[in-house]
């Protein structure tokens, strides 16, 4: 499929393609001021209907790349190597803070003005 979809595009007009005026009832796909698609109000199509057409058919080239581009990261397995990664940087970042913790609790002494948090924190900078 994503070899169909990177052929189809290999082939199309080079951007980008934009929804840009409608003139009469035809609503217009161009392409550096050149008309590449025109969508029309007729028949049963209702001028919302013909706007959503044309806006479709602008935004597709970069769609279907996306689409096609997350397919094949989502199969090379880099879409799981990346949320691996994402999860092991929070569970590092967890135990940074669990450490920061114990070592603010070590520093106080109990006494009512304390500034065990004060100190914990200005050793945190200092690192």
């Amino acid at each position: 499929m994503t070899e169909r979809a990177r052929d189809l595009l290999d082939g199309i007009t080079p951007g980008p393609w934009i929804y840009s005026d409608i003139i009469g009832t035809d609503h217009n796909v161009t392409v550096a001021a050149w008309d590449l698609a025109r969508c029309t109000e007729a028949g049963e199509r209702t001028p919302d209907e013909a706007e959503a057409n044309a806006t479709f058919i602008a935004a597709a080239p970069v769609l279907v790349a996306d689409l096609v581009a997350e397919v094949e990261k989502l199969r090379s397995g880099k879409a799981v190597e990346e949320l691996i990664g994402q999860v092991l940087g929070a569970e590092a970042e967890a135990d940074a803070a669990a450490a920061a913790i114990e070592r603010v609790r070590a520093l106080d002494c109990g006494c009512p003005c304390c500034c065990a948090t004060v100190r914990a924190l200005d050793w945190e900078v200092g690192q």
